[in-house]
């Protein structure tokens, strides 16, 4: 008897787990498993900005390994400050995830994954991260009076011992 599709609404998904082979249920599943393992996962981290000495850097996910890496800000209060710029990455790369942004384009209920954030953005750019190096949220200039941001990251393990949590 031939398998029939099952009702998958992420047809990316099925197509990369593929139909079961059908040997037994115990190898499809152990399948099923191995290839889902590959498979991006979602980390959120949400900030509240207040004043302090600039710079400042927080951290937003512990990484061990290496890993592959979405991020996108949602901005949920408006930061507000002075001469104020921010910027994700890690050590030595501050603006390798999004790039430097002034405090003018961080409003209420936009997407940032670039220095000009906006309601309907294209998906940013996968990035690999090695060494362990952990993802920062940095304020570079001037001193935040108010904001709120929620990070999203979507990731998966490149090594053995790839993992990523919100710190």
């Amino acid at each position: 008897m031939p398998l029939e599709r099952p009702d998958i609404r992420d047809k990316d998904t099925y197509d990369r787990l593929g139909a079961p082979a059908g040997a037994s249920l115990a190898a499809d599943l152990a399948a099923i498993q191995a290839d889902t393992e590959t498979l991006f996962q979602l980390a959120s981290k949400s900030i509240t900005l207040s004043l302090a000495a600039v710079p400042v850097t927080e951290t937003l996910f512990t990484v061990t390994g290496e890993v592959e890496v979405i991020v996108i800000g949602y901005i949920d209060v408006a930061v507000t400050g002075v001469n104020l710029t921010l910027e994700v990455g890690v050590a030595g790369a501050t603006a390798g995830l999004i790039a430097l942004t002034a405090v003018g384009a961080l409003l209420i209920d936009l997407l940032w994954v670039d220095a000009a954030p906006a309601v309907l953005v294209a998906k940013p750019a996968t990035n690999v991260i090695a060494n362990g190096a952990d993802i920062i949220h940095t304020i570079r200039t001037g001193a935040a009076t108010a904001g709120a941001i929620t990070y999203y990251c979507w990731w998966r393990a490149l090594s053995t011992d790839g993992a990523l949590a919100a710190a």
